[in-house]
């Protein structure tokens, strides 16, 4: 197996509001930024901002471990930027805020979200394993066919806000819950056989990129050190039991 390379995250600073996404509970806004277009769920979300650690995280390690998933980004809204969109943008602050790399637009390769006949056709079928092996490890309790979108007719993840059993998670709960698994919504199109590989990936994973992951969460999300000590203790505690909560998930 070739040596892991830790993935960081891009640095983005906003300088135009293009629209309100239509889906999901978090209320993203599709933001152009000097570095890009990102869709970026704000610190003020209805969900709170629990779910951009969430996002930060899970998506700092999918890309380390080679999943495919859209480059993650801490962005940057300054409070001119903010005052310039104030009728768009009325619940935000200024900030630092996360950012999801927009795939869409008119030359887009996201043609759909997958669905029970159309998924076996991806050209990189085989790694919904790795997905299911990932969503188990952090615990990401929100995985659908509406979160799983075709790019360039490959398998592409979106949405980690359900990461570690849930967006309003505590450090308490991450303790209490680091042994649970249940069973993964699309495990009958993952064979029992394609898992050892993602398992050997996940298991291979130095803890040292895991605090790493953790460390690029801004201080402004509030993440207290028992959190960042408790999230630690949750991610490289179920690598090594990652084998016997993909047989739970399975079930």
């Amino acid at each position: 197996m070739s040596k892991i390379t830790f993935v960081r995250p891009v640095t983005a600073t906003a300088v135009k509001h293009l629209k309100k996404m239509e889906a999901g509970g978090s209320n993203s806004q599709l933001l152009e930024c000097k570095e890009g277009k990102f869709v970026v769920k704000f610190k003020q979300n209805p969900q709170g901002p629990r779910v951009l650690v969430n996002e930060l995280i899970s998506a700092l390690l999918a890309a380390t471990l080679l999943l495919l998933c859209p480059k993650a980004a801490v962005v940057s809204a300054a409070p001119e930027f903010i005052e310039n969109n104030r009728t768009t943008l009325s619940t935000f602050s200024s900030g630092l805020h996360f950012g999801s790399e927009y795939l869409g637009g008119d030359e887009s390769k996201v043609t759909s979200t997958y669905n029970e006949q159309t998924i076996k056709q991806a050209h990189n079928f085989n790694d919904l394993a790795g997905i299911m092996a990932f969503d188990v490890w952090v615990a990401n309790t929100d995985r659908s066919f509406a979160n799983i979108i075709s790019y360039e007719s490959r398998i592409l993840m979106i949405d980690h806000g359900h990461a570690f059993t849930a967006p309003n998670w505590t450090a308490q709960t991450l303790r209490a819950g680091i042994n649970n698994s249940s069973a993964w919504p699309l495990k009958n199109f993952v064979n029992r056989d394609q898992l050892s590989e993602q398992i050997e990936k996940i298991r291979s994973l130095d803890p040292a990129d895991i605090q790493a992951a953790i460390d690029q969460v801004p201080e402004e999300w509030g993440l207290t050190s028992d959190d960042k000590s408790a999230l630690f203790e949750f991610l490289t505690h179920r690598q090594l039991i990652i084998e016997d909560l993909l047989l739970k998930a399975m079930q």
